[in-house]
C-alpha cells in the first residue's frame, strides 16, 4: 500500500505513506492495523487479505474500483462484509464501482446497471431489475434458467450446450453465441448483431430483436 502511494505520489515520504497507508486500513475496517501492517499475507485470513487488497485500491483516491470476482472463496459472512465494505468505499470516496462476477445474488444485492457479456462481447445491458424480470438474449435467459431457484422440485437444472469458444483465433464475424443458441437464425452466422433498444436503458445484441428478425 504505502509502495503504491509512493510511486505515484513522488512528494511522498517513507513516514508519510505509512501513516496514509494505516489510515487507509483503518478505513477497510481492518482490525488492528499497526499489527497488520508488519504481517506477511500468509498471516492474514481470506477477509483480512481482501480489506489489505482493498485498501490498496483505495489509497491514491481512485475515480473508478475495478473489483474482479472480490468475493470469491470467502464464506458469505464474511463475502456479506467485503460487499458491504465496498459499497461504503466506493460511496465516501465518490467512487464508480465497476463490479466483475458470475454471482446472480451479488449483482442484485450490489448493482444498478449490469451488462451480460459473452466470449468478450456485451450481449445484454440493462438495468438490474429490468434484466432479472426480464432477460431478452438467449445467453442471459439460459444463464436465469441455470439457476437452482428456478428449478422445479425434481427438475433437473437448465444447462446451455455446448462450450465457450476458443478466443486465440476467434471468428468474429456473426453472433458468437450462434452454435450454442436454441434459436438461432441465419442471419447470426452472417452478420454480427449490434444493440437494439427495447426499453430505455435495456438493449440487447441480438438478431431475434433486429430488423432483419421481424
Amino acid at each position: 500500500i504505502a509502495e503504491a502511494l509512493r510511486a505515484h505520489d513522488s512528494g511522498a515520504t517513507r513516514k508519510g505513506a505509512r501513516a496514509r497507508m494505516i489510515s487507509c486500513l483503518e478505513a477497510v475496517e481492518m482490525p488492528a492495523p499497526d499489527r497488520v501492517a508488519l504481517a506477511y499475507p500468509h498471516q492474514l485470513s481470506g477477509g483480512m487479505q481482501q480489506r489489505a487488497m482493498i485498501a490498496m485500491a483505495i489509497a491514491c483516491g481512485p475515480g473508478l474500483l475495478i473489483a474482479d470476482e472480490p468475493t470469491t472463496s470467502l464464506d458469505v459472512t464474511v463475502q456479506a462484509q467485503i460487499l458491504d465494505l465496498m459499497r461504503r468505499l466506493a460511496r465516501d470516496i465518490g467512487a464508480g464501482l465497476l463490479f466483475i462476477t458470475h454471482d446472480f445474488g451479488v449483482v442484485a444485492e450490489l448493482c444498478d446497471d449490469v451488462a451480460v457479456m459473452y466470449a468478450g462481447r456485451v450481449v445484454e445491458s440493462s438495468g438490474v431489475e429490468s434484466l432479472f424480470d426480464s432477460p431478452e438474449h438467449p445467453y442471459a435467459q439460459g444463464l436465469f434458467a441455470a439457476l437452482p431457484q428456478n428449478a422445479r422440485p425434481g427438475q433437473d437444472l437448465g444447462t446451455i450446450p455446448g462450450a465457450l469458444p476458443a478466443l486465440a483465433g476467434l471468428d468474429t464475424a456473426g453472433c458468437l453465441f450462434r452454435d450454442r443458441c436454441p434459436r438461432r437464425l441465419p442471419d447470426c452466422a452472417r452478420t454480427t448483431p449490434r444493440p437494439t433498444l427495447l426499453a430505455p436503458g435495456h438493449s440487447v445484441s441480438c438478431h431475434l430483436h433486429s430488423g432483419a428478425a421481424r
